[in-house]
């Protein structure tokens, strides 16, 4: 992998902006500059490279923040273009191009919100891996959750009221990145939005969903004891149960043995809604 010289890397990119509107041409024009400072000897860390895991390239994080930068202005001005561009990218092997698919999603104006959301959900279908789920919706929902979280929100809830896992799936993943920012305060939706994919979708959901509570018992753990110990009151699933215990560990005494103490005298309800199959 060769050093990052920006005045050739700005010569590079300046010639793959050219091509902005001619989608086949830049996914190709992209690829050549990908593979020019790909990392050929990249040896796995954090991120294991599974079957369910798109190959990369490696490239240096300053390459397609630099091609982002330039591709922002673009995008505000032929947004029709940009998510012709996108559905090219997204089609692309490699992992890199499917982000900055993502990424030109991430920067469309507020008037393509629409495109933005079936991309979301058609493109999120065949990620198994939530190393590349997450940072997919991260970046496809940047200008969403900055500009208008009110419409991300509504569009939650309605995807947490239906029994589609692949729709919970996004849910839970989207609630945790919208925690993860401190200037999103718009907790309670959040519990009203839990309250089915627990009953419905706990054991698939398992993970994201315990990192979701983490979350929620450092914003507000008052609030998440209270949710919790009316959840166990209404009566969950076994596999809901499982989760909640997790939880439940990771809260301080008293807190912890009184919620605990609630779930032993309030045994999962028999008549307590099953998981969706």
């Amino acid at each position: 992998m060769p050093a990052v010289e920006l005045s050739r890397l700005k010569i590079q990119i300046d010639g793959l902006i050219w091509r902005f509107t001619r989608p086949q041409e830049f996914a190709l024009e992209l690829h050549n500059i990908f593979s020019y400072y790909a990392d050929r000897v990249y040896r796995p860390g954090d991120l294991v490279l599974t079957k369910h895991i798109h190959q990369a390239y490696h490239v240096p994080p300053l390459v397609t923040r630099q091609i982002e930068l330039e591709l922002r202005s673009r995008c505000e001005e032929n947004p029709v273009a940009a998510l012709a561009l996108a559905d090219i990218l997204w089609q692309e092997s490699m992992l890199e191009p499917k982000l900055l698919a993502a990424s030109l999603l991430g920067m469309l104006p507020s008037t393509q919100l629409d495109d933005v959301r079936s991309r979301i959900q058609l493109w999120s279908v065949g990620i198994k891996d939530s190393k590349v789920l997450k940072p997919m919706l991260e970046k496809s929902t940047t200008a969403i959750r900055r500009d208008h979280p009110e419409i991300l929100l509504a569009v939650l809830k309605d995807w947490s009221a239906s029994q589609d896992l692949p729709r919970h799936r996004l849910t839970a993943y989207l609630i945790q990145i919208l925690l993860a920012e401190t200037a999103f305060e718009n907790i309670p939706p959040v519990f009203e939005m839990l309250t089915g994919i627990l009953q419905s979708h706990s054991q698939p959901l398992q993970e994201v969903l315990l990192e979701v509570f983490r979350q929620l018992r450092k914003r507000s753990p008052a609030e998440t004891a209270y949710f919790i110990r009316q959840t166990i009151r209404l009566g969950v699933s076994d596999a809901a149960v499982s989760v909640l215990r997790k939880a439940i560990a990771e809260f301080d005494d008293p807190v912890r043995g009184s919620l605990l103490a609630e779930m032993r005298t309030e045994p999962a309800a028999e008549n307590a809604p099953q998981e969706t199959q």
